[in-house]
């Protein structure tokens, strides 16, 4: 039985294990309909270090990776100590084909057939930050939440969507492959006085720092196409929306967040404006 009764919404945060079989993740977010895309995943490299991680896993033991990692790879690095220093020597280097995935040892010993067996497996499954990245694009793109915290971490997400949310959930952590775990905690949020403070900080800071990108960006890029700033027009529409739902709950009007967006649109009209004028001229002058 999936119910869950709130308030205003609900908090939600997660923990995600280093494998996630991606092909569940796909197959378990189309069957309850939501279409999305999920991350590549490793490089050859990161794969090989995510092997070699598991494989030396000793408190002495600590892979760092070559100048050039691409193509020399990684050491493993032995800390000796010592009454007065701690020596450190290298016990194995391992590097692999950025191209064909293969993987061999030239420094060293270790049965390259388990350190390719374990590079395949971790340039298949996805590591914590791809799943956390696709439950971020869910839930901030899709189902309009908010970050409570500048780094994340913590996010909001409104009532309405707290049932799909924790259908989501459930596909994610059931998509870990085995031996390891991905958690997806959702509580509910009730507002008052510290709530709502908090969440219109965090509306207010996310929306100065859309703002700021974006005339960031039309700044060093005054001759933005046409599709360009449609774009973002049309995400700023969203963003106008979104904001109507949040002052819906709080029950209060954002003052801020709507000077950011005026902020946007008004710079966005200008480089419209501008790139007209332009073609304007450009067609009157035959250029």
């Amino acid at each position: 039985m999936n119910t869950f009764h709130v308030g205003s919404g609900a908090m939600t945060y997660w923990s995600m294990g280093q494998e996630t079989e991606p092909q569940d993740l796909r197959d378990g977010l189309v069957g309850i309909g939501i279409d999305v895309t999920i991350p590549d995943g490793r490089s050859w490299p990161m794969a090989l270090k995510a092997a070699m991680c598991k494989l030396f896993d000793k408190r002495e033991e600590s892979v760092k990776e070559l100048k050039n990692k691409a193509k020399n790879g990684y050491v493993v690095v032995v800390e000796q100590k010592g009454e007065d220093d701690n020596t450190y020597y290298s016990k194995v280097q391992c590097k692999v084909d950025k191209e064909t995935g293969m993987v061999s040892v030239p420094r060293g010993y270790y049965d390259e057939s388990e350190l390719q067996r374990l590079t395949n497996h971790y340039r298949r499954v996805l590591p914590s930050a791809d799943v956390g990245q696709v439950l971020v694009k869910l839930l901030t793109e899709k189902y309009g939440g908010l970050a409570m915290k500048k780094n994340g971490g913590l996010y909001f997400i409104q009532a309405k969507h707290t049932v799909i949310w924790r259908d989501i959930s459930r596909v994610v952590e059931r998509s870990a492959c085995d031996g390891t775990e991905n958690k997806v905690t959702t509580v509910p949020f009730e507002l008052n006085g510290d709530t709502m403070r908090d969440v219109r900080d965090a509306m207010n800071a996310e929306y100065e720092a859309q703002s700021q990108a974006i005339l960031e960006e039309l700044a060093a890029k005054p001759d933005m196409g046409d599709r360009a700033i449609s774009n973002r027009v049309q995400h700023a529409s969203d963003q106008i929306a979104r904001l109507k739902e949040y002052e819906s709950m709080l029950d209060d009007t954002l003052y801020d967040c709507r000077e950011s967006l005026k902020k946007t649109l008004t710079a966005l009209a200008h480089a419209q404006a501008a790139r007209d004028a332009k073609d304007f001229a450009d067609d009157i002058l035959g250029v």
